[in-house]
């Protein structure tokens, strides 16, 4: 199962892989995004036109969050499809599909609060993130299962914290309803990487 859209409608993502090119040598997308969120707000002080106010009115914290969920999830979707071609254990392969299943729907859906607050997200991974995946493909069998499952209890403690401080602190209120029914996933999947982590180390 391949995802190659991730976003779609005026939004649209497309996962790509930085082949062999170093990342020192790639801008990295996350950081393009959050230069032009900046520069739509500084542009809101001054300008009058309703999309550079629509994008002065949502903090920075809040673009912020928009960014790195999006980075976390295109991650997320990434790494599920070299599941599918690497893990040796089906349990590995299915909590995969999980990830590709989940995160394309509900970055799809923080692609539409984007649109009507005219943020704009990274259309890659981050540098970064790109790394962890070059990384994990190199593995295969039964160590690409222990790697992978790793990183998915890791990261999903990483993006919990994250989505949780969102919840607690976020000003704006489609973020926050975002992040609050969004968590309740990321929690879920948690607990399933940590029971398949459990397994694949026996």
């Amino acid at each position: 199962m391949k995802v190659n859209e991730y976003f779609t409608g005026a939004v649209l993502v497309i996962l790509m892989s930085c082949g062999g090119s170093g990342a020192d040598q790639i801008k990295d997308s996350v950081q393009t995004a959050r230069d032009s969120n900046q520069a739509k707000m500084d542009s809101g002080m001054t300008k009058n036109d309703s999309s550079s106010r629509m994008a002065a009115s949502v903090s920075d914290a809040d673009i912020k969050f928009a960014a790195s969920a999006t980075d976390a999830g295109m991650t997320e979707v990434q790494l599920g499809n070299v599941a599918q071609q690497n893990a040796a254990a089906e349990t590995v392969k299915k909590f995969g599909l999980m990830m590709i299943k989940d995160h394309t729907a509900s970055g799809k859906e923080l692609a539409k609060i984007a649109v009507t607050k005219n943020i704009t997200l990274p259309t890659t991974v981050s540098n970064d993130s790109q790394q962890k995946i070059n990384d994990l493909k190199q593995k295969k069998g039964k160590d690409f299962d222990k790697a992978y499952m790793s990183m998915m209890v890791s990261g999903h403690e990483k993006v919990a914290t994250l989505f949780d401080s969102e919840v607690k602190d976020g000003s704006d209120a489609d973020l926050r309803a975002f992040a609050t029914k969004t968590l309740d996933v990321i929690h879920t999947h948690l607990k399933q990487a940590r029971k398949c982590e459990a397994a694949v180390d026996q």
